[in-house]
């Protein structure tokens, strides 16, 4: 059973986007294009860019929340762990997991497949990168609201994960894991998923997907965005 939030419920969201600054091609800026594809309705955004430096990081958010109000988009704003004001151990690795959820956080967090789950008060929403059935069944246990699960497809992105998935895998990974209940948190394909052939997914028993360099390395990430959204949510 999943942990009391602490905050005010938000929905997972359907058609998620991964920011990757250092993948666009020219000199854009990382929150014109986040706001495009908020414009377009895509209905949540993890901030990764764990490279800035706190300062810049949490600047960033601002951007990122000020594109969503300005578009009138309702759309779920995450940290990628950890947060802008988490401190970090020596040699670079993350200190414990987050005990208070400040103002810097957003709506909530996304964790990588071995961060610790956040203590106290519970943000929002808490997802977490999943590459395995026992990485499924964990999200689980600890009570996540949603999972990205990857690579479902051949992906530049996530090269270093395994072979993709495939729609079969997909399918047949969920059905082993019980994925495919109500009370199960949800599932967002990741990893080479294109407009046009996001609803396979979908098929497989995906909540929805998610999305880095189909986006953020678009020649047009609206018009991009705007195809999944429509392929997706409809």
């Amino acid at each position: 059973m999943r942990p009391p939030t602490g905050r005010a419920s938000v929905p997972v969201p359907r058609v998620l986007l991964l920011t990757d600054g250092r993948s666009m091609r020219d000199s854009r800026a990382l929150a014109v294009t986040v706001a495009a594809a908020l414009d377009a309705g895509m209905d949540g955004v993890v901030i990764r860019e764990r490279q800035l430096a706190p300062g810049r990081r949490r600047a960033l958010g601002q951007q990122v929340r000020a594109a969503a109000q300005a578009a009138g988009s309702s759309a779920a704003l995450l940290w990628a762990a950890p947060l802008p004001n988490q401190p970090r151990l020596a040699g670079g690795s993350p200190g414990p997991g987050p005990d208070a959820m400040t103002a810097d956080l957003l709506d909530g967090v996304h964790l990588r497949a071995r961060d610790p789950f956040p203590h106290g008060e519970r943000p929002a929403l808490v997802g977490r990168s999943c590459h395995a059935e026992d990485d499924l069944r964990h999200a689980a246990n600890e009570g996540c609201d949603y999972v990205t699960l990857s690579p479902v497809a051949a992906s530049g992105s996530k090269p270093g994960y395994g072979p993709a998935l495939g729609v079969d895998g997909v399918r047949a990974l969920l059905t082993r894991a019980a994925y495919l209940n109500p009370g199960a948190p949800r599932v967002l394909a990741l990893g080479g998923v294109e407009p046009g052939a996001a609803h396979q997914w979908l098929e497989a028993g995906a909540h929805g997907v998610a999305v880095m360099g189909t986006v953020m390395r678009a020649n047009d990430p609206a018009n991009v965005a705007a195809r999944l959204v429509a392929e997706v949510i409809g």
